[in-house]
């Protein structure tokens, strides 16, 4: 398996992934089907300064993870939210593991002092596999999001560079 950058020949397999979550489940607060047009778009956005790495596995893209702006206000700038998702068939499999650590080794990198995940509150698993890594909870906001017929809770999970380097 390689973890590398994401290029735009991954969006296909990037947006399966995505879509699927957006559909299935409450782990997102997406609620419309993204098209190849706003991921590239979106992505174009992101430039150099945050990364969007993807979990290559013989040219299968299994997962993938990025950081992305935390606030708009330039006092933020040190801080990053990170996003991370697999294709359910590669879970379980240490494909998340080895992008995650990718993703802090490029945060700390780039110089983000903390990377931020946002995870709704039923989502156990992300929860667990956040405090693997030295996220810590920083926090809940009751009830924000209406998805699937239900009101969701979101917890704030944080991990510092400089606690974890």
């Amino acid at each position: 398996m390689i973890i590398r950058e994401a290029q735009e020949q991954d969006f296909k397999a990037i947006l399966n992934i995505m879509n699927f979550y957006i559909q299935n489940t409450t782990y997102t607060f997406t609620t419309e089907i993204q098209t190849m047009e706003k991921l590239t778009r979106w992505y174009h956005q992101l430039g150099s300064r945050y990364p969007f790495l993807v979990a290559d596995l013989h040219g299968v893209i299994a997962g993938y993870a990025y950081l992305s702006p935390y606030r708009p206000k330039e006092a933020y700038q040190h801080t990053a939210e990170l996003t991370i998702y697999l294709d359910r068939a590669y879970q379980g499999k240490g494909v998340g593991g080895k992008l995650m650590k990718a993703i802090l080794d490029q945060a700390a990198e780039r110089n983000f002092h903390t990377v931020i995940s946002v995870i709704t509150s039923d989502n156990r698993s992300s929860i667990a596999f956040h405090k693997r890594f030295g996220f810590q909870y920083a926090g809940e906001l009751k009830e924000v999001g209406y998805k699937k017929n239900s009101w969701i809770s979101t917890v704030y999970y944080q991990w510092m560079s400089s606690r974890n380097r």
